[in-house]
């Protein structure tokens, strides 16, 4: 009896000493202190709730600001991915969200659309992926973004896989604090199949 009281004091005073991650205070602390994919993805995790779209905004599909997502605390997975680049712009050499989904079955009749969004980065002149999906985060290990997306497709159950996608660029878009539907503003460019 006295070790195992022994062994559980050892470990919650452990534990105690362990830091917790507590994010920057604001937006903006954030956007200056964050540097790497491993904070920004902390950040989304400790930060951010996942809420769809019809309960925050009414609508199938909202394309927020980061400023709009941190305001709410909360977001979608495409929030997610939009407020992951705004977190890591100038930190890596190329960014994109990626938008999977299967055309033929796009719609769940209880959960609404059946799309995916992911934030693909690269770094070093590899790509890695932040996702609001905590198994979905990869470290920059993968020669093209094609497999790295790849990679997330296989790792979910077979039923849930995805069998095309569409590669979005943000440069033009005010994905920091535009206040309206983002989607509009973002550009194609490129798209290709999965393997299921």
């Amino acid at each position: 009896m006295i070790e195992k009281f022994s062994a559980l004091y050892l470990s919650t005073a452990i534990s105690a000493c362990v830091p917790h991650y507590v994010p920057p205070p604001t937006l903006q602390a954030s956007e200056v202190e964050i540097d790497t994919p491993e904070m920004a993805n902390e950040w989304l995790k400790n930060v951010l709730t996942y809420r769809s779209d019809m309960i925050l905004y009414g609508k199938d599909d909202f394309w927020a600001s980061c400023a709009l997502t941190y305001q709410n605390g909360a977001g979608d997975c495409e929030d997610f991915a939009i407020c992951a680049a705004v977190l890591l712009q100038g930190d890596i050499e190329k960014g994109h969200i990626v938008l999977m989904y299967n055309p033929l079955s796009n719609k769940d009749e209880e959960n609404g659309p059946r799309d995916h969004a992911v934030f693909a980065y690269k770094s070093d002149g590899r790509w890695g992926v932040i996702s609001n999906q905590e198994r979905e985060f990869r470290t920059p290990l993968f020669a093209s973004l094609e497999y790295v997306v790849q990679d997330i497709n296989n790792s979910r159950k077979p039923a849930d896989r995805y069998t095309q996608y569409i590669v979005v660029d943000y440069e033009e878009a005010d994905i920091l604090s535009y206040g309206g539907n983002l989607d509009s503003r973002m550009k194609k460019v490129a798209e290709g199949y999965l393997r299921p």
